[in-house]
């Protein structure tokens, strides 16, 4: 599979500041977090002008892993340090898409080349749904609640010329000509599992700042990870059944490679999730797999295109992950540190 830089027109400079609710309407508002999105997964051209963007699978995996990582550490733009753990899921995210960036040589070795572009649309499609969210409300919560249903691009001819440009361009590059429609055109609404997860978020916030405040109450600590779970929980529902399933898993091309690699299963690659920025781990705490006994007791034969059986995996997985939190927490969070380092921001000019 051959890839080349992608170019697309862009401000390499956004003053996100200006983007309150009061100052810009809701889809303006939202314009500018889609642009943000896609420019950090470019470069500068040399005359500063254009957003150049990065098409190799491998360095972009990563930079998103660095994205996620930098969430969740609270080194994002409007990030706040005192919230640290808030974007419980965007841990998780770094890891996942660590092992999407780990894993690209073994899909490429094992799947047909529509099977694997259609696994890599999947990792950046995911990213422009969930980024923008939290860039968003990062920004301004208000905002973010006033312009929660108007996030919309199924007319892309309201939508501001540079991003309606780039979102066709990213159409056209990944060959998925219905990819917007199938992922509902990043449209969400009161009620669904990402308004969910940012509810649960938001309960997280206030029991943080309860205990900063000096909280006197013994079980804070509980109470907080019990909702960073369920924030975790209804994010990834999000990401697997509004965006991956639509976008990547009810494919043809894609369930047929996956039940062809079943049958001939030498030539398999491993499916795990690796709790560390390594690519493997010798410590079974560190990885999750779905032939871990949790996952094969409820589900003896794993079908990874089957949703329900990947959400019992990654249940068993968000578990792993919440329970190092608890026991090995500086572990995990050098792991995060290191997957933040992924990231570069190529947009700054340098001096």
């Amino acid at each position: 599979m051959a890839f080349r830089d992608y170019i697309v027109q862009a401000e390499t400079e956004t003053d996100t500041k200006a983007c309150t609710y009061e100052q810009v309407e809701c889809p303006k508002w939202w314009d500018m977090w889609q642009q943000y999105a896609y420019m950090q997964l470019s470069f500068a051209s040399q005359n500063g002008q254009t957003a150049v963007f990065s098409a190799s699978p491998v360095p972009r995996a990563k930079t998103i892993a660095g994205i996620y990582a930098r969430f969740y550490l609270e080194q994002e733009k409007y990030g706040n340090p005192k919230l640290m753990g808030r974007y419980y899921w965007m841990g998780l995210g770094a890891f996942a898409s660590k092992t999407v960036a780990f894993s690209f040589n073994a899909w490429q070795s094992h799947l047909a080349n529509d099977a694997t572009r259609i696994l890599i649309a999947g990792n950046f499609w995911l990213f422009m749904d969930v980024s923008p969210w939290h860039w968003g409300y990062n920004q301004c919560e208000q905002s973010f609640n006033k312009c929660f249903e108007k996030r919309d691009y199924s007319n892309l001819a309201k939508v501001q010329p540079k991003v309606a440009t780039a979102i066709q361009q990213f159409i056209s590059f990944f060959g998925e000509p219905e990819a917007l429609k199938e992922i509902g055109y990043f449209k969400t609404r009161k009620g669904a599992y990402l308004m969910k997860s940012f509810e649960y978020l938001q309960e997280v916030e206030m029991l943080m700042k309860k205990k900063q405040t000096g909280s006197q109450d013994k079980l804070i600590d509980e109470k907080i990870r019990r909702a960073q779970f369920k924030h975790l929980i209804e994010l990834a529902n999000h990401e697997q059944r509004a965006v991956l399933q639509p976008l990547c898993w009810n494919k043809p091309k894609l369930r047929s490679a996956m039940k062809w690699m079943r049958f001939v299963s030498a030539v398999a690659p491993d499916l795990k999730l690796v709790l560390t920025e390594r690519q493997n781990s010798q410590d079974s705490r560190f990885v999750s797999t779905p032939s871990d006994k949790e996952v094969s007791e409820k589900m003896p034969s794993f079908e990874v295109e089957n949703v329900e059986h990947r959400m019992i995996w990654i249940k068993e997985a968000a578990r792993k992950y919440h329970r190092l939190m608890k026991e090995q927490p500086e572990k995990i969070h050098a792991s995060l540190k290191a997957l933040a380092g992924w990231y570069s921001d190529k947009l700054t000019p340098k001096a």
